[in-house]
């Protein structure tokens, strides 16, 4: 998340829907990345916002 954005609490709990072309698409743009990258995060670490936050985050060897 970059800091400049306002950052909602009130659906933080709830899982990602991959199923949810318009959630992809949304956290696709947050962290400007292709959809797909969000698919994988989701594979890797599984629908939890935070860990696909984090995992997007890190840095890439």
């Amino acid at each position: 998340m970059r800091p400049d954005e306002a950052r909602s609490f009130e659906d933080e709990h709830m899982p990602l829907d991959v199923c949810n072309e318009a959630q992809v698409r949304e956290w696709a743009e947050r962290y400007e990345v292709d959809p797909d990258v969000i698919r994988e995060a989701c594979q890797q670490v599984g629908p939890n916002r935070t860990a696909v936050e984090l995992l997007l985050q890190a840095p890439r060897a």
